[in-house]
């Protein structure tokens, strides 16, 4: 199992319009990706949000880090403080 941690920065008067997109349409898309196990969004309302994703192996999240990289660029870069930070490893 492998599992990638993302954390978000943003406008705090953004956090709804973030919170949506990602519980919805990204969630949707990662879950019928290949070797996907679990996807948690935590969004604390002040400015501040981070994903947990569990998958297969290395191999289905480092694809998942390449669409999720292309969808935020997409949807939620006109949003974000900063770039997500990301850890990731083996569990």
């Amino acid at each position: 199992m492998f599992a990638i941690i993302r954390h978000y920065t943003y406008e705090p008067e953004n956090h709804e319009i973030i919170d949506s997109l990602i519980r919805g349409e990204f969630r949707s898309m990662l879950s019928v990706m290949d070797g996907f196990h679990e996807y948690y969004w935590l969004e604390t309302g002040h400015g501040e949000g981070a994903s947990v994703g569990i998958w297969e192996d290395r191999a289905s999240a480092d694809l998942s880090t390449e669409m999720a990289r292309a969808w935020v660029k997409e949807n939620l870069s006109a949003y974000l403080t900063n770039a997500p930070d990301i850890l990731e490893g083996d569990i």
